[in-house]
């Protein structure tokens, strides 16, 4: 049976991407046992498993899935990480950046738009619909990011 939070949970993030970022200066780095849990739940899956030098990508849900049950157990040296959420359809928008360690979140929106004009332009529907579609594109809202604690936080976009 699911703990009662990670059903909220599921509830909350579902069709949401999440980005796991540094919150300190230092760098994005997990432990030796984040790391074994993720190599151990990938091998559970005949997924790749990784090394501490291999780079992970910051929306695998796996790693996220290790993070919100690790917290702070999952910080590698110099590091603390924490985790956000975003609309699945700007998962392969996301952008994350960095001074000196810090890492924040920026959504390319732009580019969302136009990817998403370009496919509706080749979509074999009628040009009312092609123009309903495009005109909804740009009347949606803006990227919404959801914090740790379930806040609504600014993302750049």
């Amino acid at each position: 049976m699911k703990r009662v939070d990670t059903v909220i949970q599921d509830l909350l993030y579902a069709g949401r991407c999440p980005i796991l970022t540094n919150k300190c200066y230092g760098k994005f780095s997990l432990s030796q046992k984040a790391l074994q849990a993720y190599n151990n739940e990938c091998a559970s899956h005949d997924i790749l498993t990784v090394s501490l030098h291999t780079t992970v990508a910051r929306t695998d849900r796996l790693l996220a899935k290790i993070y919100t049950h690790m917290l702070d157990e999952a910080n590698g040296p110099f590091a603390k990480l924490d985790i956000c959420w975003v609309d699945d359809r700007f998962e392969t928008y996301v952008n994350i950046n960095e001074h000196n360690g810090y890492e924040s979140v920026s959504i390319d929106f732009q580019k969302y738009q136009l990817d998403s004009i370009k496919k509706i332009t080749e979509m074999p529907i009628s040009d009312i619909e092609k123009l309903d579609r495009i005109q909804y594109v740009f009347v949606e809202s803006t990227p919404t990011l959801i914090d740790s604690n379930g806040a609504i936080i600014d993302a750049d976009t």
